[in-house]
């Protein structure tokens, strides 16, 4: 019996006949189908029998909203004879659809990345590979957000459901870069710090994520390296560097968010001489429009960076001041949105 799986908002579960009606309304439209290789469906009757033909296949499952259970598009995971993509048993290939009033809602990345675990933790896949259309730039960036990478591309693919060609570019992503895609801020700092420094950021990151700070790996400017942008409802709170290359002196760094919040803050000593010590005076690299004058716990700096505060190689003896310094912005953010 075919499992069911879950994300935030989703099920994942079988197609049953029963779901024939909710096929049909999505699939007849002609703007799904025929992007991803398949005709349009002509009837409820049509969608019945492809339920029975097609979608009870093994690993193929009913996106459903969590509220009504009702299905809105279909993901699946090909395997053996039913993918041309490869002839691996640890090997299959990733398809997916959703229905027009769900695009650009994140409904098919969020199934997608589930089923991509289920593919590399249950089932034991070592590769998963997926392809789009030239000109579905959709789907293009479906796969990209997900991590998959380019591979090849093929001219006059056949398309045999449509009777015609085109041309398919084709992705991959083996299981050791969906483990790196996956790894969070506390694999990075238990796999590249030690000592005081590890056990500090250990700490710090943890209570990051009890304040209730989502961390964000980024994928844009220093997707190459280990950055984290970390946000308090959608606002950023600071950010986090480990053993940037650029940096080879410095293990990990933390810079905070431009803010008024520590002007006048109420803090003992010890933090406010931490603070004092951390203020990031501008290098005019550029990336904050320069230097500025600035109040921090009571006193005046000039010149001082966008983000007022840069700590390098954090150990215990920062740990307060860091904690304060978030303490501080989450509660300004807060309070602008209150």
């Amino acid at each position: 019996m075919k499992i069911q799986l879950s994300t935030e908002r989703l099920i994942l579960r079988a197609w049953c006949e029963d779901d024939a009606a909710s096929l049909y309304q999505y699939a007849s439209d002609p703007d799904v189908g025929p992007a991803a290789g398949w005709p349009v469906h002509t009837s409820i009757e049509n969608s019945r029998q492809i339920i029975k033909d097609v979608l009870s296949a093994p690993e193929t499952y009913a996106v459903c909203l969590k509220e009504d259970n009702k299905p809105i598009g279909s993901v699946g995971l090909k395997t053996g004879d039913n993918t041309d993509m490869t002839d691996r048993s640890d090997e299959c290939e990733l398809g997916y659809w959703i229905g027009k009033p769900f695009w650009g809602q994140g409904f098919i990345p969020e199934a997608a990345k589930e089923l991509l675990r289920h593919a590399f933790e249950d089932l034991g896949m070592q590769a998963v590979w997926c392809g789009y259309y030239d000109g579905n730039t959709k789907s293009r960036r479906v796969q990209e957000k997900l991590g998959f990478q380019y591979h090849h591309t093929t001219e006059d693919l056949e398309v045999p459901l449509l009777n015609e060609f085109r041309t398919g570019h084709t992705m991959l992503m083996t299981k050791q870069q969906w483990e790196e895609i996956n790894k969070t801020i506390i694999d990075y700092i238990s796999e590249n710090l030690c000592g005081d420094m590890k056990q500090t950021a250990l700490e710090f990151a943890n209570y990051l994520q009890n304040s209730s700070v989502e961390f964000i790996k980024d994928n844009g400017y220093w997707k190459n390296k280990i950055y984290y942008l970390c946000k308090f409802n959608s606002e950023y709170v600071c950010f986090i560097a480990i053993k940037d290359p650029d940096e080879p002196e410095n293990d990990w760094t933390i810079w905070s968010e431009d803010s008024n919040a520590y002007e006048d803050a109420n803090a003992d000593d010890r933090v406010k001489n931490a603070a004092w010590k951390h203020v990031d005076h501008c290098g005019s690299c550029g990336s904050c429009g320069g230097g500025k004058t600035k109040n921090i716990f009571g006193r005046v700096f000039d010149d001082v960076c966008g983000c007022t505060f840069r700590v390098d190689n954090a150990t215990q003896i920062d740990l307060p001041f860091l904690k304060k310094m978030v303490e501080l912005r989450i509660a300004e953010i807060t309070n602008k949105n209150i």
